[in-house]
């Protein structure tokens, strides 16, 4: 696969994870997740989890090997194979695109389902519908404000609690801020919607990790303005350490689809 030497190779923290991070670029760990729960879920991932001994006898099976004949059709295709062998047979499975790429997209029903799997024991289940809702039927707000409204009144469990080049992010968000809504045609706004559905699947689920609940805790020290909203939590902050917050939560367990190109 295109990331075969990152997820299959090497280091024997493939097979046994001690890190968050360690078991997320672990194809051999995953693939144990699978074989035995059938499914795959954030809490998964937590160090407290990393020690099911069931699933990493399963990862000690797995072996994996970069092939050039799909590491080159990278970026393009995230392609790889898969061979499972029993006692008594083979099975081989090509995957050309991975599930959620630009060329095999999730529906909106799969997105939804999601995005309801992934927040599960985070949001309430109509705090769940609520929010798919709330994103479905964007342009029909006054304000996105509507939408962060929603996001900040929410209370999550008591217990949960590079630089980039200046000129291109000034200009793109100056496009944004700019832009009206008729200027896009229906399309462009749905794309929109899955987008940012599925980028608030993976910044609320990756708001209760240890990384950003570090970053809040030391952020709130420095920071009492009170402006922007922080995805998750019931404090607002600076525009730019709002910013910041959002991003190391929706990074923290990149759980939103792939785009590899374009």
């Amino acid at each position: 696969p295109g990331h075969g030497p990152a997820t299959t190779i090497g280091a024997e923290r493939k097979y046994n994870p001690l890190t968050t991070v360690d078991a997320q670029f672990s194809i051999p760990y995953c693939l144990g997740l699978v074989a035995k729960y059938k499914e795959v879920t954030p809490k998964m991932f937590e160090v407290s989890a990393l020690n099911d001994r069931e699933v990493l006898d399963i990862a000690r099976k797995v072996s994996g090997y970069e092939d050039l004949s799909y590491t080159n059709l990278f970026p393009k295709q995230n392609a790889c194979k898969l061979v499972v062998r029993t006692n008594n047979n083979t099975f081989e499975k090509e995957v050309m695109n991975s599930k959620g790429d630009p060329e095999l997209p999730l529906t909106d029903d799969e997105l939804k389902g999601k995005f309801k799997s992934i927040t599960n024991g985070i949001l309430q289940t109509t705090q769940q519908d609520e929010l798919i809702s709330a994103v479905f039927s964007i342009e029909k707000m006054n304000s996105i404000n509507n939408l962060l409204d929603i996001l900040q009144t929410w209370i999550m469990k008591e217990d949960e609690e590079m630089k980039l080049n200046e000129n291109i992010t000034d200009a793109l968000a100056t496009y944004i801020f700019e832009s009206q809504q008729n200027e896009y045609d229906d399309q462009v706004i749905h794309k929109y919607k899955r987008a940012l559905m599925d980028y608030l699947c993976a910044a609320i689920t990756g708001s209760i990790m240890p990384v950003p609940n570090s970053l809040l805790e030391y952020l709130i020290e420095i920071d009492s303005n009170e402006i922007s909203s922080v995805i998750g939590k019931s404090v607002k902050m600076s525009p730019l350490n709002a910013a910041l917050m959002n991003g190391t939560s929706a990074h923290s367990l990149d759980f939103d689809d792939g785009h590899t190109h374009g």
